[in-house]
């Protein structure tokens, strides 16, 4: 992956750039499956990470990035993946109070579904989430988990998600790319020292199974 398309990557802030610093390096991806369909090679796996703000009656989004997984040195699964540009979201935030990172992976084919999450993130309002885990969905919109508040330590949550009334699940055969999943972390600013989490992301039929470790802090 050429330099120019790393830097293009980079997390867009929005906003003022004159508040506490919020800084997030990705330190690998962990591939524990992979698949693309029979006699199609290897999957190309891609993120989308979009920080919020949970702070006010609705979500506000202050950065988002793509990442792009380089598949050229994995022969088999399972593999562990170190980006080559770890740093990939750098921006301030203007106010203390609640943040939800939000992370979405796809298994690229067309681009279609790719573009299409990076652009939704624009609209957090109209995404509605639930943890994997519970046993009676109650679906929430992005502010409401923020507002949940962050555990003493926080650890990121594999999310169903949705968009309006569509599970993203069903979604990403329109598109040509594969939804594998979503997952997020309840952060609180001001953030403090660095910290280390796994986002883990999984397909529905379990023949995708990813999970990306990154740091989280304050300047450094």
């Amino acid at each position: 992956m050429s330099r120019k398309r790393r830097n293009k990557n980079r997390s867009r802030a929005r906003g003022p750039g004159n508040g506490r610093p919020f800084r997030l390096a990705v330190t690998s991806i962990e591939l524990a499956r992979g698949y693309d369909g029979l006699l199609r090679g290897k999957p190309e796996p891609a993120f989308i990470l979009a920080l919020f703000s949970g702070g006010g009656a609705s979500a506000r989004l202050i950065a988002r990035t793509i990442i792009e997984v380089p598949m050229h040195t994995v022969h088999g699964f399972p593999a562990t993946v170190v980006l080559p540009d770890r740093r990939v979201m750098s921006t301030s935030l203007s106010a203390d109070g609640p943040l939800l990172l939000l992370g979405l992976a796809v298994e690229v084919d067309s681009r279609e579904l790719l573009q299409h999450l990076y652009a939704r993130v624009e609209q957090p309002d109209r995404f509605h989430v639930w943890r994997t885990n519970d046993q009676t969905p109650a679906p929430l919109e992005l502010a409401e988990m923020a507002r949940g508040g962050a555990p003493s330590i926080p650890t990121a949550e594999r999310l169903n998600l949705m968009w309006d009334d569509k599970n993203l699940e069903t979604v990403g055969d329109a598109f040509g790319d594969d939804y594998i999943g979503a997952s997020a972390i309840v952060l609180r600013s001001p953030l403090g020292g660095r910290h280390a989490y796994r986002m883990h992301f999984s397909s529905a039929d379990e023949r995708n199974d990813w999970t990306m470790t990154l740091t989280i802090g304050g300047r450094w």
